[in-house]
């Protein structure tokens, strides 16, 4: 485009100022341009090995790259910094292993050129190790997944008195089903107080095996119980494990709203 010079003082012409379209203006215009559809790419992964040292984000933006590298056309948030439209519902600790992890991604496919198959080997090609795709979905355009709860185990080092963890288990599993306060001290990010947190809401069931210890808890809108506050209920610390913490499994909510036609 051919506009006027700035005041002849260079040799750059100056654009005259565009409308900015907004977010669905450039959904219509993409949808103009492209034969692929909208859809929500689902992936259930594991993370083990060195990796479960990576943060949350650092996973996020692991995938988000791995996602274009295996050729995927990513829907992004409108605006002045667009973002790509990626979820992971359920944070991990870092140091946290996981066997049943789940994000999802808005993204452009053509659904009638390209499987569920396909894509999972693709984005598996562009993953680390320690990295493992369990499950790849291809869902309605609206699709979108909450925890309600998650099952994690603690292997427990030789040095645990067995029997006298048993007796806490079974005493913090009466509190939990006579619907007890369960009092723990959260502590507070980057400087801030701790602060008394009523957790019996958020643990459903605690059990202690010969090696093992394994805790249901719930996740709700007003937050989760932690690992380490699971620990401390029952007197033990890092020194008590024999290993990483699993998370091995999660109950995943699944949301589809319904597509509006535009009037």
């Amino acid at each position: 485009m051919t506009g006027a010079r700035c005041g002849g003082e260079c040799e750059y012409a100056v654009i005259p100022a565009q409308k900015r379209m907004s977010g669905n203006e450039i959904d219509v215009k993409l949808i103009q341009m492209t034969s692929k559809d909208k859809r929500t790419l689902v992936v259930r992964f594991r993370i083990t090995g060195f990796l479960r040292f990576l943060s949350h984000l650092e996973t996020m933006k692991m995938f988000e790259r791995a996602l274009k590298r295996a050729g995927l056309e990513l829907c992004y948030s409108a605006g002045f910094n667009p973002r790509p439209k990626l979820s992971a519902p359920l944070a991990r600790s870092v140091g946290l292993v996981c066997a049943d992890d789940l994000l999802y991604a808005s993204v452009w496919v053509d659904s009638a050129a390209v499987s569920a198959v396909e894509i999972r080997n693709r984005i598996e090609s562009q993953l680390p190790a320690g990295c493992d795709i369990v499950d790849v979905e291809l869902a309605g355009a609206k699709t979108s997944f909450a925890a309600e709860w998650a099952v994690y185990e603690f292997r427990l080092a030789d040095c645990v008195d067995g029997e006298a963890l048993s007796e806490r288990v079974e005493e913090l599993a009466g509190r939990i089903e006579r619907g007890d306060a369960i009092v723990v001290d959260r502590k507070g990010h980057k400087g801030k107080a701790s602060r008394q947190v009523d957790a019996g809401g958020y643990i459903e069931s605690v059990e202690c095996g010969a090696s093992s210890l394994t805790a249901k808890c719930r996740t709700t809108p007003s937050g989760s119980i932690r690992i380490d506050e699971i620990l401390r209920l029952l007197q033990l610390d890092d020194s008590s494990l024999a290993g990483a913490v699993v998370r091995k499994f999660v109950g995943w909510k699944r949301n589809q709203k319904k597509n509006l036609k535009e009037g």
